[in-house]
């Protein structure tokens, strides 16, 4: 059975630029106990597969509206984008002990993506800034009411078909209590801590 659909839009302007809008959403109710392609097993294992309630069913039940644009000058590139998704209520998918899908909940998200190839050298520089938010009593990102942002540059190298990339971020959570205690925090060790930092390190073979 298919109740999802998909969209986007996209209209290219003068000089490089471009504007696109998406989409997605649920067609019908999708119940908490169908099955979702996430789990422990190995893929293929049936223990892979978990229920939607797991996660939420303001994920499977919900409208996604989405826009970006995309700058250039020179080997600059820009893109801006802005995200916003809403469950509505529905009393038959409230899960037992909490008031997920009893009441209307969002997120909103934010961001600005930047990426430079240095000229006539094998090394690139890309990074982002973002923002969210989550609104209503649903756990969108981190933890229900959860409001963070942050950033991360990420140069890489890359000659013929072998790169190596790197990455480095951090992100501080203005609100949200993943322990569920009232207090601010969801890093660490206590899931207490309101602020986290990441590093990655890639390499690999293009084909």
């Amino acid at each position: 059975m298919f109740n999802t659909v998909q969209a986007v839009a996209t209209y290219q302007l003068p000089h490089g630029q471009s504007i696109a809008a998406y989409y997605a959403g649920a067609l019908g109710r999708v119940g908490l106990n169908a099955k979702t392609y996430a789990g422990t097993g190995s893929y293929g294992d049936p223990a892979h597969f978990a229920t939607v309630g797991t996660f939420g069913a303001n994920y499977a039940n919900s409208q996604m509206f989405g826009a970006y644009y995309t700058f250039s000058d020179g080997a600059l590139s820009l893109t801006p984008e802005i995200q916003y998704q809403y469950a509505k209520a529905d009393a038959r998918l409230v899960q037992p002990g909490s008031a997920a899908m009893g009441k209307f909940s969002s997120m909103f998200g934010a961001a600005l993506f930047a990426d430079y190839p240095i000229a006539n050298t094998p090394y690139e520089i890309g990074g982002f800034a973002e923002y969210f938010t989550s609104n209503g009593p649903d756990t969108w990102f981190i933890a229900p009411g959860a409001r963070g942002a942050g950033f991360a540059i990420t140069p890489s190298w890359q000659h013929k078909d072998l790169f190596i990339r790197a990455s480095a971020g951090y992100m501080h959570l203005l609100n949200g209590s993943y322990a569920g205690n009232g207090q601010i925090g969801a890093f660490g060790n206590q899931a207490g801590g309101r602020d986290v930092v990441q590093g990655l390190l890639e390499a690999g073979i293009l084909f």
